[in-house]
């Protein structure tokens, strides 16, 4: 299969019955997969390193017209393509997390988008509605250029989804589907089972036509001819280690924010005025350092922060 057409694939260009023969195509053979994979995230790492990070919809094939028209077919013109895409893989990796803007989905609003990691790799993508989502190894996410909140996952992702009123957020996979109005909660799907962790909020769990709710601190397993059984978890964010040292809150209370940079960085913060405990935090840190995250913090709660080696002062501002 040429990359034309696996690159048309990619962008959603392709109609039905040409878009079943790429998927049959993809799981045929692992190396069609790998292909796939390489060139779906050339496409997205090349549409970030020319638009200012901001992903766009590179015309089918163009990638494959250009290598060509540089160093000619073949593999002097593959070795150019993937060395660009290295390249604009760095412009990525500075940027932190991979955005998808309002403004830049008006025209593209069926556009379906892909983001994929490899054995090792893990990635960060805010949507265009606030949610940010981190994808762990091994793992895929496709959801829309614009700002509907419903996306679909294989493999296993972390989300911190952006509140909004009678707008509920919608998770696919194939073994049931999970909807939320605001929370922050890890889904581990394989072809028939599914399992849940949620951190803070709620969230609603669908197989087989059985609903299950989960609260936050709570866990649950769905598949295919199991019943669901919700279970408490004491320190639900041990369960989703993987994640590492990003920190992403949306409209999380202060204390539960502190109690998370605290399990995350050697650091003892204190709130020394009780007003600041009412403020909701909504940030994302990737990986930054603890002094960072904590001046942030500050500074959306307008407070003053005085940080003495291991502790950090958070007290109203005069």
């Amino acid at each position: 299969m040429d990359d034309d057409f696996i690159l048309r694939g990619v962008e959603g260009d392709l109609p039905g019955p040409e878009f079943e023969a790429l998927t049959r195509w993809r799981s045929a053979d692992p190396a069609n997969e790998r292909r796939y994979r390489q060139l779906a995230q050339l496409s997205a790492a090349l549409a970030v390193h020319e638009r200012g990070a901001v992903p766009a919809r590179p015309d089918p094939g163009e990638l494959i017209r250009r290598s060509q028209a540089r160093l000619g077919p073949g593999r002097a013109g593959r070795r150019w393509l993937f060395g660009l895409a290295a390249a604009a893989a760095i412009g990525l990796l500075a940027f932190g997390i991979y955005q998808v803007h309002p403004d830049q989905a008006a025209s593209r609003d069926s556009m379906v988008r892909e983001l994929m990691t490899g054995p090792g790799e893990t990635s960060t993508v805010q949507l265009a509605d606030g949610s940010v989502v981190r994808l762990a190894p091994e793992s895929r996410l496709s959801f829309r250029a614009d700002e509907r909140r419903e996306v679909w996952l294989e493999g296993t992702a972390y989300f911190a989804v952006a509140k909004q009123e009678g707008r509920p957020f919608v998770v696919r996979t194939r073994a049931g589907s999970t909807t939320v109005l605001g929370t922050r909660f890890e889904l581990q799907a394989t072809t028939d089972r599914l399992r849940v962790v949620v951190v803070e909020g709620r969230v609603a769990v669908e197989n087989e036509g059985k609903r299950i709710e989960v609260d936050g601190g709570e866990m649950t397993f769905v598949g295919s001819g199991v019943d669901p059984v919700v279970n408490k978890v004491p320190e639900p964010n041990e369960l989703v280690d993987w994640v590492g040292k990003v920190l992403l809150f949306r409209d999380t209370p202060l204390e539960r924010a502190v109690g998370e940079i605290e399990r995350t960085y050697p650091i003892e913060i204190l709130i020394e005025d009780s007003t600041l405990r009412r403020h909701l935090v909504t940030a994302t840190f990737p990986e930054q350092p603890v002094e960072q995250v904590v001046n942030t913090v500050c500074r959306i709660l307008d407070a003053d922060c005085v940080i003495l080696r291991d502790t950090v002062r958070v007290r109203r501002r005069r």
